[in-house]
């Protein structure tokens, strides 16, 4: 997720750190684990007098939820209002009709551990969005059913348009939905990212602090004869190929270069092909609107690719297996920054 702290939020982290700790620390001890969810509200004052309500929603959604969450708003006296989620899910309609209230009435919201599902979707309604960095915040498709879970074509649509209310375009609609109904598509820092929601941090209280207190990157190695400066040239023209052609366009550059080092072998091909696949893998979870068309569902087919990296390693003189982790972390991690940096 990303970690912004605006000058507009970046007062209330402090006061919303313990406020939302103290919270997570009971959730964590089992109360408000029961069948329906747990709603209550309690106040902060902060140093310089802010006044922050935090309503916490704890526990399995369900239908009569949505009566008790909207009696409890109500009755909150105006000023900066967060919603704090804590539960693995629930009634979809319940969490929608949720989410719809956060939105309309411009609350935030806040998780520090499981928001999964129904708790995922109210979330994500949020004005601002908080989540620490050990928060997992998890979507899957709609279904029906208990002991056989089945799809819900219905409910997916119900999702989408849910979606498209809050703002959020068909690239978040495919990345919620992309999980089945066993799986669960957790959201990340970077996925958020590169979705284009922005969350502030629950983390350090600045951010100055968060990266003094960060583990420091260790150096890139360097191996002779590699040109690392490739994995950028390979991320641009991966990202300028998916602008122009889509999904399918970058699938049929990497076949056509895997191609090529099937012929000619060498660490530089091995290694710029390798970068176009972590980009359709990428683009696999995370169909990003503001690269340009492929919005279409369409998936980067990975089939074969993880051979074609052992072979072509092998083919150019790679036979070490600690070499060869060795270069794969220097793809993986030149392709991050690029990345990025591609991307802001």
């Amino acid at each position: 997720m990303q970690h912004c702290r605006p000058s507009s939020v970046g007062r209330w982290v402090p006061l919303m750190q313990h406020s939302i700790m103290a919270l997570a620390v009971l959730a964590a001890l089992g109360f408000g684990q029961s069948r329906a969810a747990e709603i209550s509200v309690e106040s902060e004052v902060g140093a310089g007098g802010d006044v922050l309500t935090i309503i916490s929603v704890v526990g399995d959604i369900t239908a009569p939820d949505l009566t008790k969450f909207n009696n409890i708003v109500r009755k909150v006296p105006d000023g900066t209002v967060a919603v704090y989620l804590n539960s693995e899910g629930g009634d979809l309609e319940a969490g929608i009709a949720i989410g719809r209230e956060i939105f309309s009435r411009g609350l935030s919201t806040a998780a520090t551990d499981v928001c999964a599902s129904a708790c995922a979707l109210a979330w994500i309604a949020g004005r601002k969005k908080f989540a620490s960095d050990e928060a997992r915040i998890g979507f899957h498709v709609a279904y029906v059913g208990t002991d056989v879970r089945k799809e819900s074509g219905l409910g997916n649509a119900l999702v989408g348009l849910y979606l498209g209310e809050l703002g959020l375009g068909q690239n978040v609609v495919r990345y919620v939905t992309s999980a089945p109904p066993e799986g669960m598509q957790w959201l990340s820092f970077r996925d958020a990212e590169l979705l284009g929601i922005p969350v502030v941090s629950l983390g350090p209280s600045t951010e100055e602090n968060h990266q003094a207190t960060a583990p420091a990157e260790p150096p890139l190695p360097a191996i002779p004869g590699i040109d690392q400066a490739n994995v950028g040239r390979a991320t641009r023209n991966a990202i300028t190929r998916y602008r122009e052609v889509g999904i399918s366009g970058l699938e049929s550059s990497s076949v056509a270069c895997w191609r090529v080092v099937g012929e000619k072998p060498t660490l530089d091909r091995v290694q710029y092909c390798r970068v176009l696949d972590l980009f359709g893998m990428v683009m696999n979870q995370v169909g990003i609107e503001q690269f340009g068309p492929g919005a279409e569902k369409v998936y980067f087919r990975s089939d074969g690719r993880l051979d074609a990296l052992v072979n072509g390693l092998l083919s150019a003189g790679v036979s070490d297996p600690s070499v060869a982790k060795q270069l794969n972390e220097i793809w993986n991690r030149h392709f991050e920054i690029e990345l990025k940096a591609g991307t802001e």
